[in-house]
């Protein structure tokens, strides 16, 4: 397919993650943007951003598992963390020494940081993390994370699609991190159709297990001193978020102007925790 100028090549291969990669001809020294989305979505929730993006440089938009097409592949095994998946897919796509930029959202934003973490630091052009976790200090606040994830597990397991499509209405996106709009946001119905439009429950649940902030090692010591930038993006309605702001500039090289800080923060106005439909236009 052609976008623009730029090709634009849909894979659905099944030794990596399905993934749309845009290539604008930039140089092998330019990085590669990569677009991660977020639970419950897939890659079209990111398209816009690839579009915008994709003029600029090399760009790449993943389906994580158990989401989009990735769901679909059988030989992406299901004990396989988004983290082992994606990089196992980007080493393939941009094998070193090219370098990488990572945006991601919400859980795909805590992939893109623990894909930081283990690159090597050459790899690392830099890292946007918009409403995604750093994760959790104490253990205790960890094990009760978990235990939360597996029983909202167990009951996506028991949900039929339509019980899906109703518990997303009545129940998940009413969670106080979203705001109070977002239902009422013209975008709305077209983000929850790409929620159930063939999607399964059970996929959308060892998903949840799998990547639980419960289970993800803490990043907090990683970002007090990264090897490349970062931006951290919260909506100011999203209060669990905008904690997670605050602290990264309380703490993030509070002694340096702020030119030369390589941890950034920024908070939307007039959003909540779905940035990707809220703020799209501020985000790209």
């Amino acid at each position: 397919q052609v976008h623009g100028s730029s090709p634009v090549h849909v894979h659905l291969t099944s030794d990596m993650l399905a993934h749309t990669h845009a290539r604008c001809g930039a140089s092998d020294s330019e990085a590669a943007i990569v677009l991660l989305h977020g639970f419950l979505g897939d890659r079209r929730d990111v398209e816009p951003l690839r579009q915008k993006l994709g003029a600029l440089a090399d760009c790449i938009s993943l389906d994580l598992p158990g989401h989009g097409d990735s769901a679909w592949m059988p030989t992406i095994d299901a004990g396989t963390s988004a983290v082992d998946a994606a990089l196992a897919t980007l080493e393939a796509l941009c094998p070193p020494p090219a370098r990488l930029l990572l945006v991601g959202y919400s859980m795909g934003g805590r992939v893109a940081l623990q894909l930081a973490a283990r690159l090597p630091p050459p790899r690392l052009a830099g890292l946007v993390i918009l409403s995604g976790s750093p994760g959790l200090d104490d253990g205790a606040l960890r094990e009760a994370r978990l235990s939360r994830d597996v029983a909202l597990a167990a009951r996506l397991r028991a949900m039929t699609p339509p019980h899906f499509d109703e518990w997303l209405r009545r129940e998940w996106y009413r969670a106080a991190l979203w705001g109070g709009r977002l239902q009422e946001h013209p975008s709305f119905e077209r983000m929850l159709l790409r929620r159930t439009d063939g999607a399964q429950p059970r996929d959308r649940a060892a998903s949840l297990e799998r990547e639980s902030v419960g289970r993800q090692p803490s990043c907090w010591p990683w970002l007090e001193a990264p090897p490349a930038p970062v931006l951290y993006v919260a909506g100011e309605e999203d209060e669990a978020y905008c904690k997670v702001a605050t602290r990264l500039a309380e703490h993030s090289g509070v002694a340096e102007p702020v030119e030369r800080r390589l941890v950034r923060v920024a908070v939307l106005p007039a959003a909540g925790h779905a940035l990707l439909t809220e703020a799209s236009a501020p985000v790209a």
